[in-house]
């Protein structure tokens, strides 16, 4: 076998004679029970498949038999992995028993499609004969490193840590390819009708390569999926280069073939072996980006434009941490999600204050300058039931508000059965479901920096895997025995899931914010409806005016009315900072108010405008 090919790396499991009872694994038999698959009923043709190609990959047979039949196998399994997807793909972490072994299950069932086709390279290359030729071979090499990157794939969508050996597998199959001129010969790949891009070992080799670049652990598990269909172009526009030929560090990332690892940074310290590294130049894919952003071309990527202004620095080298980390042991507890931490601010810390508008002055001193349009300070208007939340929001909802929160998982049912808040049983249960959902989440500190917070989260699923995806808001209460009144605002950056909880990278936005509420300007006399909403002070240090955190689908040049302590004011968003899909954040300035607005009554009985949607959520 070739020197970079070494005994055992492949890891194909001890193969045995075939017998009577055993899996017929002829071609012609083969296409004859995929065909009789009930494909209608996926649990059963995903464990029939699985069974099968367990036990294929467990016989000794030709080499010839077992690539034809493999290749009869990619469209069920396919099939049977992009259902499977669904199950773990935009659920809440962390997932539920059930879904993480179906998660676990598409890992192995990749995992062994790589395998059928491992063994094929392992008997072509340890036989004197063989039916199969060199274009064979390199179609088996593409095959198994496309499988094998799928089982990466799907790692990085549940956020684990790859298993064992996936990488250094990924790498030697492509040193092979590249050292008998294998890796630029296009392969077909039409396992689907709408699956026809061919691509050669070089193409999709540099596809995992830069997905893991990318940092997937800290993209959104859809968004990860999407920067890897759209590699299936753009890594085109990458160049893999022999070691050390690169002088300039800019836009290039070292490959270490001896490892098991994604490609990265790494000084050469005088062991390293250029025959087993690479260097993968940039430059030409992060220019195509650039300048497809600059001309606002069509995103048929489904990739939002902040995560390709990410992806263009990350790929041009440039995202490097900036402050040195500090190990820590500390317990800390955060807010998961806006709802949570508007909560958590308004009725637990602003009840500690003397001055119940003080919870962050600096920050709410930007909103109460200039005329406001109006001020709620009589009984009447701070008895006012919110019409977005069973949560209340100073100097707007009354304390003992038990108006349906839209956000609650229950509130269809609620809303539906008004002696549901008079029975004293069913509030008591409502109350612990709610404050489960707004509970602080206690963490174990792993290591700080001026940055941000690297945390181990305790999760419990069911209880905490509501708001837990990268790009969510989180408060922070950074010493739980303290009897500090602040809660720092952060957003969770990156997750990795290990077994002893999920590690989160938390990005510090500011130390402090103040609960608020915003409404669209209401016409024709219509009720203002509120949501909620933080405002952060300003950040001096970096020249940062106070922004506002709002729900995802405000948009730049909004006007807004701002309830603050029961001061209404009229603001103009000005400019997006952060947009993660699940909130953002924006500057705004404070608008002249040439008139007063006549706010209508709020009541219970408003009619909702959205009426038919809830069932649908």
């Amino acid at each position: 076998m070739a020197s970079n090919m070494s005994e055992g790396l492949l890891n194909i499991p001890e193969q045995s004679k075939p017998t009577a009872g055993s899996f017929d694994p002829r071609p012609k038999q083969v296409e004859a029970w995929v065909a009789s698959l009930p494909m209608a009923n996926i649990g059963e043709s995903a464990r029939l498949v699985y069974t099968a190609l367990r036990e294929m990959n467990r016989l000794g047979i030709s080499e010839y038999d077992r690539y034809k039949s493999m290749e009869l196998l990619r469209e069920p399994v396919y099939q049977i992995t992009e259902v499977l997807k669904t199950h773990y793909i935009n659920q809440n972490l962390p997932l539920s028993p059930k879904n993480q072994k179906i998660a676990e299950l598409a890992i192995q069932l990749n995992s062994e499609m790589a395998i059928g086709y491992k063994a094929i390279i392992h008997d072509k290359l340890n036989k004197t004969f063989s039916r199969l030729n060199n274009k064979t071979l390199g179609i088996c090499l593409h095959r198994a490193i496309h499988y094998l990157s799928n089982v990466l794939l799907c790692a990085y969508q549940i956020y684990i840590q790859h298993p064992e050996n996936v990488w250094l597998q990924v790498h030697r199959l492509y040193l092979y390819a590249e050292n008998h001129q294998l890796h630029t010969t296009l392969v077909k790949d039409h396992v689907t009708p709408d699956n026809t891009l061919d691509s050669t070992i070089s193409d999709i080799y540099k596809q995992i390569l830069l997905l893991a670049l990318a940092g997937p652990y800290r993209l959104r598990q859809h968004v990860t999926e999407a920067v890897y269909k759209a590699l299936e172009v753009w890594a085109a526009d990458a160049h893999i280069h022999p070691y050390g030929e690169i002088l300039d560090d800019s836009y290039v990332f070292n490959i270490n073939m001896n490892s098991d690892a994604a490609p990265g940074y790494f000084r050469d310290d005088g062991t390293v072996n250029p025959a087993f590294c690479r260097t993968v130049d940039t430059s030409e894919l992060v220019q195509t980006m650039s300048n497809s952003m600059l001309s606002g071309g069509d995103n048929a990527t489904k990739i939002p434009p902040d995560v390709q202004k990410r992806l263009i620095v990350t790929w041009s080298g440039k995202s490097h941490r900036t402050f040195p980390r500090t190990s820590k042991n500390n317990e800390i507890a955060i807010t998961l999600g806006l709802s949570a931490t508007h909560h958590y601010i308004d009725e637990v810390i602003r009840p500690l204050l003397k001055d119940p508008t003080a919870t962050c002055p600096t920050a709410t001193d930007a909103l109460q300058t200039g005329n406001p349009i109006a001020t709620t300070e009589d009984d009447v208007v701070l008895d006012e039931r919110a019409q977005y939340t069973s949560t209340p929001v100073f100097g707007i909802s009354n304390l003992d508000d038990h108006t349906p929160d839209i956000w609650d998982p229950d509130f269809t049912y609620r809303a539906n059965n008004p002696i549901h808040a008079l029975e004293a049983n069913r509030d008591e249960t409502h109350d612990k479901v709610s404050l489960y959902a707004r509970a602080p989440l206690p963490c174990k500190g792993v290591n700080e920096s001026a940055g941000g917070y690297c945390l181990l989260g305790y999760l419990v699923y069911g209880k905490d895997s509501q708001k837990v995806q990268v790009g969510e808001l989180v408060g922070i209460r950074d010493n739980i025995a303290s009897s500090s009144t602040q809660l720092g605002i952060g957003i969770i950056r990156r997750i990795k899931n290990w077994k002893n909880g999920l590690e989160l990278g938390i990005q510090k936005l500011a130390p402090c914010a103040d609960a608020v509420a915003l409404s669209s300007i209401a016409k024709n006399n219509a009720v203002e409806k509120y949501q909620r909403s933080l405002v952060l002070p300003r950040l001096s240090g970096i020249d940062q005016p106070a922004t506002l955190i709002t729900h995802a689908w405000h948009q730049t040049d909004d006007q807004l009315i701002a309830n603050v302590h029961g001061r209404r004011t009229l603001i103009k968003l000005t400019k997006q900072l952060e947009s993660t899909g699940v909130f953002s954040q924006f500057e705004f300035t404070v608008l002249e108010n040439v008139q007063e607005t006549t706010k209508p009554s709020i009541n219970a009985e408003t009619d909702d405008e959205f009426d038919t949607v809830w069932t649908l959520i």
